[in-house]
């Protein structure tokens, strides 16, 4: 392997880096907050993390309440990264804060790469290309920037930075920033940093990998063990293990309807087409990396294991693999690995049908055409005014969540306490994930534990409340 080349100096400005980049930003990020205000981002991750946030930054409790989960901060994910980036919301509290914060964190890990590619002095322009084309334009990468947000998309910027020190043998204060910034995004991560710990020791940097294993063994101490005890109620997101040793049949029946799920087959076959014909024995450190978070995925059960948010966390550990198969081969089949890079990201983007070719059409993320959009919005506008316990549609979620009392409607009502709200809105065209329950018997609940609410008409919106309201355009409803 070539060893580490220290330069005269860093040419970060190259037309290969940049050019992919700003195409990258102009590609995302104007699209995805157009998609946000044609009312199709959700609570579900978008609008409870921009609560979270928004709470810490008021100083409203340094644990907040989740009103969609009915639960706490820290009982759902222990991510406090949210603390770090908390203070951007005193500049602008909103949600496409956090959409936002997705492109940066990005772009952290582009920089890591294109660190590493210089540092290595990598030749040839389309190689340096093909890296951050690989990086940028994988379906892994835009299945999360398509879904806002979540802190497991930003935990590839970290890793990008660990994988760089890790392959460079530097082993300083970077390092282990990124490896705590790593663990700090989602609960699952130290897991990484513990085989990472032990790779490193069997490579014989033993200072190194023990600091590395025993700051991810007591962080998994802390956080699946001693955090359970000191917050009752926990999310035990490992319930499945149990599953699986107590009633075996049970779960791999469970199993095998998940993994036959098209986006589960769809995110396999990438990885496969992304993986095959790289050297196993030279990159079993790599291979092993790969396996924790693929390991944790497949076993979850989780609806969407391999899609959105939780493919981005294999993109640095992919592009340190072909790193390696790049600068470990010559001739013919040095190019076949770039190729294969770049042919596999590129070609799996408009496999998946991701609005590459429709930027700024919203029929490319949905079917619904809301005639109403605007008026919509100004009722959203209306009721962030009020400042009370609100029941809302999920893709209006996002766009009320600086109210810290605002959660979905559809959840709340069949989950939680219908009697604590003080105002319900019915859209017809207003939930992102289909309602798993129709929205007539939704009233009629909302109805048995509340009678005599307030009821009022705009167009095609119907909104219940203890309350009476005055909200332009709305025509009231005797009860």
């Amino acid at each position: 392997m070539t060893p580490p080349q220290e330069t005269a100096g860093y040419r970060f400005g190259r037309r290969e880096y940049w050019i992919p980049t700003v195409l990258f930003i102009l590609l995302t990020l104007p699209n995805v907050i157009y998609k946000h205000f044609n009312l199709w981002t959700s609570c579900w991750d978008l609008g409870y993390h921009h609560q979270i946030a928004s709470c810490i930054a008021r100083f409203d409790s340094w644990n907040p309440v989740i009103t969609s989960l009915n639960t706490t901060f820290f009982a759902d994910h222990f991510a406090p990264i949210f603390y770090i980036v908390a203070p951007l919301f005193r500049l602008y509290d909103s949600a496409v804060m956090l959409i936002i914060l997705d492109t940066v964190f990005t772009l952290i890990g582009l920089i890591a790469l294109i660190y590493l590619l210089e540092r290595q002095q990598v030749k040839g322009r389309g190689t340096r290309l093909a890296f951050v084309v690989g990086y940028l334009f994988t379906d892994f990468l835009w299945s999360a920037v398509f879904f806002p947000s979540h802190p497991t998309h930003w935990a590839m910027a970290f890793l990008m930075i660990v994988l760089v020190m890790y392959h460079l043998r530097i082993f300083r204060w970077w390092y282990y920033i990124g490896l705590i910034l790593m663990f700090a995004c989602k609960e699952e991560f130290p897991f990484i940093g513990l085989v990472l710990g032990g790779i490193l020791i069997w490579r014989g940097e033993r200072k190194a990998g023990v600091w590395t294993g025993g700051i991810s063994l007591l962080w998994i101490i802390l956080v699946l063990f001693v955090r359970p005890m000191l917050l009752p109620g926990t999310n035990n997101h490992g319930i499945f293990l149990s599953v699986l040793l107590s009633d075996p049949l049970s779960y791999w029946d469970q199993w095998l309807k998940f993994i036959v799920r098209p986006y589960q087959i769809h995110g396999l076959i990438l990885m496969a087409l992304l993986l095959v014909g790289h050297p196993f024995k030279r990159n079993l450190d790599i291979w092993l990396l790969i396996a924790v978070p693929l390991s944790v995925r497949l076993l979850s059960l989780h609806p969407n294991a391999l899609e959105f948010q939780y493919m981005a966390i294999f993109v640095p550990l992919i592009i340190l693999l072909y790193f390696r198969s790049v600068d470990e081969s010559t001739g013919r089949r040095r190019k076949l690995f770039i190729l294969q890079l770049v042919a596999v990201s590129v070609i799996s983007l408009m496999a998946r049908g991701q609005p590459l070719y429709h930027p700024f059409d919203p029929i490319a993320y949905h079917q619904k055409n809301f005639d109403s959009l605007h008026q919509r919005l100004d009722i959203i506008e209306q009721l962030n005014q009020l400042n009370l316990r609100i029941a809302a549609p999920d893709n209006w979620v996002p766009h009320m969540t600086s109210n810290p009392y605002v959660s979905s409607n559809y959840i709340y009502f069949t989950q939680y306490k219908p009697r604590s709200a003080y105002i319900w809105v019915w859209d017809p065209k207003g939930n992102y994930f289909p309602s798993p329950y129709p929205y007539e018997e939704l009233k009629a609940m909302v109805g048995e534990v509340t009678p005599g609410l307030f009821t009022y008409l705009i167009g095609d919106i119907e909104i219940r409340s203890k309350v009476e309201l005055n909200l332009d355009g709305a025509v009231r409803i005797a009860p």
